[in-house]
């Protein structure tokens, strides 16, 4: 009985859509990154590359608002909370609760020891 030998099939590269062959090259996409140019633009990009938090503007005075943007900023947030609770507790005299709610809720007030 003879030996047969075999050979091999020639291998052929199929085209595989989105697949890359070993004898293609990948175009690189090269986001174009932005100049920066102002030195605000300099130090703010260096606290973000450090970490660093950047601190809030300071407040305006208070005295230089608007009354609308005045009451919004100091009155209005304690106000709202006051009158929500007096609609939930709908006490028999609503002026005396919510005085004495916008009292004991004062964010400006200090703790005093007695």
């Amino acid at each position: 009985m003879a030996s047969r030998h075999l050979r091999p099939a020639k291998l052929t590269r199929i085209p595989m859509p989105g697949v890359v062959q070993p004898s293609e090259t990948v175009p690189q996409v090269v986001s174009p990154t932005p100049q920066v140019t102002s030195p605000q633009a300099v130090k703010a990009a260096h606290n973000l590359a450090l970490g660093l938090a950047k601190s809030p503007p300071p407040k305006p005075d208070l005295n230089s608002l608007p009354t609308r943007q005045y009451l919004e900023q100091t009155v209005v947030p304690t106000l709202t909370q006051g009158m929500h609770q007096l609609v939930r507790e709908r006490p028999s005299d609503p002026i005396e609760y919510l005085a004495a709610y916008l009292l004991k809720h004062n964010p400006k007030r200090t703790v005093q020891q007695s």
